[in-house]
């Protein structure tokens, strides 16, 4: 599975809407997704765990047909894998990022000319080669200072770096932040991080002071959704601090910046969701879209909102598979003399149609949710 971060860099890739023509490609998920419905229904042993794996392979048929269609103008890590030439460097660098690469070297398992290999490579991934070379190693750096116990100076000498010291500048000069630093904020689960792509698209540098740090906390019990936590078949918060002016913005306007502005790439997701979740009878995201129009109720893009107070938005929709619930609550902060902002998520599920829909949004909720926080709040909630 991809790390968070990873998951990042191949999500931005997405287009907004993927159409699936072509009648064997149609065909194999057509099959994917019957297999699924009946794993979920037949109640096998192992068949949470078949049911996810086929839902990777919705996943990778689908990016395979969106590289087969081969846009005018490529551009992004995912093409740089389905470019033959590019996809041999880019290996090497994912399999060795400690080692001592350079545009000659890259250009040599590209099979291509110094000078071609590098215009190339710039052109379909927005970055120089190096810079890619560095990038990638700063997300398995901060990987590593994540989910292992090894040291400063371990990481460093394994990604190329004999000097801890210069490895610790590039670190801050790509993650905005020092790799201690990074750790001891990733323990209270940090912001996604920024991709080379997204580097290279962004002008300016971001300040230090603009990075703000989403984490997760338990489901808050003062929340008017807190009695559906019991028995729920997903809950999971999630919290980022605001300054006083931000809070003062009021709690609707926080709800519909953190809501309703999604990023292409969730677009992307829910055409694959719908795709899972139309055999079971799930609503699908057009439908929701379609009945938000119609029903008369408010909403924030798709998501009826159900009640509003002076600190809460509770947003949420109930069908015969499954009842949710979303909450944006605003409370003073326990950390900083400003306030915080948790986005809590509650999920009931009434059969096993609804169980597979979970399966199905599940890998991406996590990543969903912080994303669009994170978004927001370099918006400064506008």
């Amino acid at each position: 599975m991809l790390s968070e971060g990873q998951a990042d860099l191949l999500l931005e890739t997405l287009p907004s809407l993927l159409h699936i023509q072509d009648s064997a490609d149609s065909e194999m998920l057509r099959w994917c997704v019957e297999r699924m419905r009946r794993e979920m229904s037949q109640g096998l042993p192992g068949d949470f765990i078949v049911a996810q794996q086929l839902a990777t392979m919705i996943l990778v048929q689908a990016l395979r047909v969106h590289l087969s269609r081969k846009p005018k103008v490529p551009s992004g890590w995912l093409f740089a894998l389905a470019d033959p030439q590019l996809r041999a460097a880019v290996g090497a660098i994912h399999r060795a990022p400690g080692h001592r690469w350079t545009v000659d070297t890259l250009a040599r398992e590209a099979g291509m000319s110094r000078t071609a290999f590098a215009v190339r490579f710039k052109e379909v991934t927005g970055l120089t080669p190096m810079a890619y070379l560095t990038r990638w190693r700063m997300l398995q750096a901060a990987e590593k200072l994540t989910t292992s116990r090894q040291s400063l100076a371990e990481i460093s000498w394994a990604l190329g770096y004999e000097s801890e010291k210069f490895f610790s500048t590039m670190f801050k000069r790509v993650m905005h932040r020092s790799p201690r630093q990074y750790g001891r904020e990733a323990a209270d689960a940090p912001l996604p991080l920024r991709m080379p792509w997204q580097a290279a698209r962004q002008k300016v540098k971001e300040p230090e002071t603009m990075r703000k740090i989403v984490r997760q906390v338990p489901c808050p019990r003062e929340s008017a959704i807190a009695d559906w936590l019991p028995d729920a078949d997903l809950a999971d918060a999630f919290a980022i601090n605001l300054t006083k002016e931000d809070a003062a913005l009021g709690i609707e306007p926080l709800a519909r910046s953190a809501l309703g502005h999604p990023a292409p790439w969730f677009r992307a997701l829910l055409s694959v969701r719908d795709l899972l979740v139309r055999p079971f009878g799930v609503k699908s995201s057009r439908q929701l879209r379609e009945l938000a129009a119609s029903d008369g109720a408010t909403h924030i893009d798709f998501f009826k909102v159900i009640s509003v107070s002076r600190d809460e938005v509770i947003l949420g929709e109930d069908d015969r598979h499954l009842d949710f619930r979303a909450s944006l609550l605003l409370r003073p902060s326990r950390d900083t003399d400003g306030a915080e902002l948790i986005a809590t998520t509650v999920v009931h599920c009434h059969n096993l149609a609804g169980k597979a829909y979970l399966i199905a949004i599940a890998p991406f909720h996590r990543q969903v949710i912080r994303s669009n926080l994170a978004a927001a709040a370099m918006r400064d909630w506008r």
